[in-house]
C-alpha cells in the first residue's frame, strides 16, 4: 500500500542543512505553492521557477568551484614564491657563513704561521745560548712574543 503524498510542508522529509543556507529557500517555496489555490497554471510557474533556480545553482556551483581553484592555484604560487625567496635567502647566507668559516681558516693559517715563526725564533735564541753566542735579552723577549724579524 503506497502512502498518500505529503500535503504539509512541516512534515517534509527536508535533507540537513546544518548551514542555514536553505531556510528562507524552504519558508518561501512553500509560501507559493501555498498559493497555487489548484491552479494549474500556477503550478507551472512553481515548477519552472524551481527549475531557473537549480540550473542557476549547477551554473554558481561551477563558477565558484573554478573561482576557489583560481584562489588555490594563486596562493599555491605564492607560497612557491615565498619558498624560493627563503631558499635564496638561506643560500645567501649559507654563503656568508662560507665565506666567515674561509676568513677563519685563513686567520687561522696566519695564526699558525706566526706561531710556527715565534718557535722558530724561540729554539734559535736557545740554540744560540748553548752554543755560547751573543745573549740578547731583548731578542730573546721578542721571540718569545713572537714579534720581531726571524732569526734564519
Amino acid at each position: 500500500m503506497d502512502k498518500p503524498p505529503i500535503t504539509n510542508a512541516a512534515k517534509l522529509p527536508w535533507p540537513q542543512d546544518r548551514a542555514g543556507m536553505t531556510s528562507q529557500l524552504k519558508r518561501e517555496g512553500c509560501r507559493a505553492i501555498g498559493r497555487m489555490g489548484g491552479n494549474p497554471e500556477r503550478f507551472d510557474v512553481v515548477l519552472q521557477v524551481l527549475r531557473v533556480l537549480a540550473h542557476h545553482a549547477e551554473a554558481k556551483l561551477t563558477e565558484q568551484s573554478h573561482s576557489k581553484e583560481e584562489a588555490v592555484l594563486k596562493l599555491a604560487q605564492v607560497r612557491v614564491l615565498h619558498e624560493e625567496m627563503n631558499d635564496q635567502q638561506a643560500m645567501a647566507m649559507e654563503n656568508s657563513l662560507h665565506r666567515q668559516k674561509d676568513a677563519l681558516d685563513l686567520r687561522l693559517v696566519a695564526i699558525r704561521s706566526r706561531k710556527a715563526d715565534a718557535k722558530r725564533q724561540w729554539e734559535e735564541v736557545l740554540r744560540r745560548r748553548a752554543a755560547g753566542e751573543d745573549d740578547n735579552e731583548l731578542e730573546d723577549a721578542r721571540a718569545q712574543q713572537g714579534i720581531g724579524s726571524a732569526i734564519r
